[in-house]
């Protein structure tokens, strides 16, 4: 028994300038490429602004973070000496102890307040810069998807 062994033809990947011409007068082939071109070179450049936009704000967002830690730090340190930090004249006598216990308190108050302020306020600013460099790497993407398509 003989086999017969058929050729299978190679499918060529058809270029998006192919795709094109194939729409077109061969004559407009140049103009086509010269669009092509064009079109490349700025979603590339596009690309590249925005890999250059996360590289800036991301520079900014940390030297950002590394002072709001050590303000941060600076606060939490001003709480342990408000802890510590008791006015001995004002200890005489209860009832000058009772009311320095409402002066003690409100200060404490303050301090744990303002820590959890610019708590509060470094995770808005890590949310809001995780928020836009999605976006930018969604119009990456993009830009990327479109070059895909000329290809």
């Amino acid at each position: 028994m003989t086999q017969i062994k058929e050729e299978i033809p190679a499918i060529k990947k058809i270029s998006w300038k192919e795709k094109v011409m194939g729409l077109m007068n061969l004559s407009e082939e140049g103009q086509v490429g010269l669009f092509g071109d064009l079109a490349r070179k700025r979603y590339n450049k596009a690309i590249k602004e925005r890999k250059l936009l996360i590289t800036r704000k991301t520079d900014a967002y940390n030297d950002e973070k590394e002072r709001d830690e050590e303000i941060l730090a600076e606060l939490k340190t001003d709480l342990n000496h408000a802890s510590i930090t008791v006015d001995s004249k004002s200890l005489q006598s209860l009832a000058a102890r009772e009311e320095y216990f409402y002066v003690f308190d409100k200060k404490l108050s303050t301090a744990m307040a303002l820590i959890e302020s610019k708590i509060r306020n470094i995770k808005t600013k890590e949310d809001n810069f995780k928020e836009d460099i999605d976006k930018i790497n969604g119009e990456i993407s993009i830009f990327e998807n479109k070059l895909l398509l000329l290809d």
